[in-house]
């Protein structure tokens, strides 16, 4: 494998399907060659500026190069 990826989700977009998102997102990173680091789980409690912002700082610390996400709307509501 080469690279790393972010799992990222909000589990309350997600609801009753969060396992079958989290095989997805693993699913993927596997598909494209990438080995998945972390699973960050959203919190709906925060602005989402600042679950990007996290997200993002996550990626560079880890040297992530990719964040997979089940959707955009995991990311923002819009």
């Amino acid at each position: 494998m080469t690279g790393y990826a972010i799992g990222f989700l909000r589990p309350d977009l997600c609801g009753p399907a969060r396992p079958e998102d989290e095989a997805r997102i693993h699913a993927l990173a596997a598909e494209f060659g990438r080995s998945l680091i972390l699973m960050y789980y959203g919190d709906p409690g925060r602005p989402g500026g600042a679950m990007v912002n996290r997200l993002m700082n996550l990626a560079y610390a880890v040297d992530a190069n990719e964040v997979i996400a089940p959707s955009a709307n995991h990311f923002t509501p819009r």
